[in-house]
């Protein structure tokens, strides 16, 4: 049985993000796909770690990323063309900082 440690490193590693907004997969879609928003991501983990009886829950908040950072987690090397992307998805509290060098955005991760 995989410690909570290595359930964590296969969803880290091993499920590629999609920057739509909420869920529209679920956990089980998600694992199968390989893919997901950062909610399904959080439901697939969130579901490993339950059937483990391990809790655990959902957080949100506002993340700040510097722009290099968010330009190769979405593959799409334009910051412009990122957010838009972002944007047209239905990413909330989506701000670019004034010099351009990092980008703060509404996210979900487990705790």
């Amino acid at each position: 049985m995989p410690d909570v440690a290595s359930l964590y490193e296969h969803v880290h590693n091993g499920l590629e993000y999609s920057p739509w907004h909420g869920s529209r997969a679920g956990a089980l879609t998600t694992l199968q796909a390989r893919r997901g928003s950062d909610v399904d991501i959080a439901s697939a983990l969130i579901a490993l770690l339950r059937a483990r009886e391990v809790p655990a829950r959902y957080a949100v908040g506002t993340i700040t990323l510097p722009v290099s950072k968010l330009k190769r987690w979405l593959r799409i090397p334009q910051l412009d063309t990122a957010l838009e992307v972002l944007r047209a998805q239905g990413t909330q509290r989506l701000r670019l900082s004034a010099d351009r060098a990092s980008v703060e955005l509404e996210h979900a991760w487990v705790e």
